[in-house]
């Protein structure tokens, strides 16, 4: 973040570089809690999913006669 923060002169991740520097522990923190709320998952694992999914199919099938 800190390089980024000097080469393009952005204001926020010199703040964000800063905040990491100053304050470790609580990244640490911030960092654990946002991979408890925002658990990695494939898109297979949303609503609609299979729906979009065979709508498409329908439409390559339509398409390749």
């Amino acid at each position: 973040m800190e390089y980024l923060s000097e080469k393009y002169d952005i204001e926020l991740m010199k703040k964000q570089s800063k905040f990491e520097a100053d304050y470790p522990m609580m990244m640490k923190r911030i960092e654990k809690l946002e991979e408890l709320a925002h658990p990695k998952c494939g898109i297979d694992g949303f609503d609609g999913y299979q729906e979009l999914v065979d709508s498409i199919e329908a439409c390559n099938k339509k398409h390749d006669k």
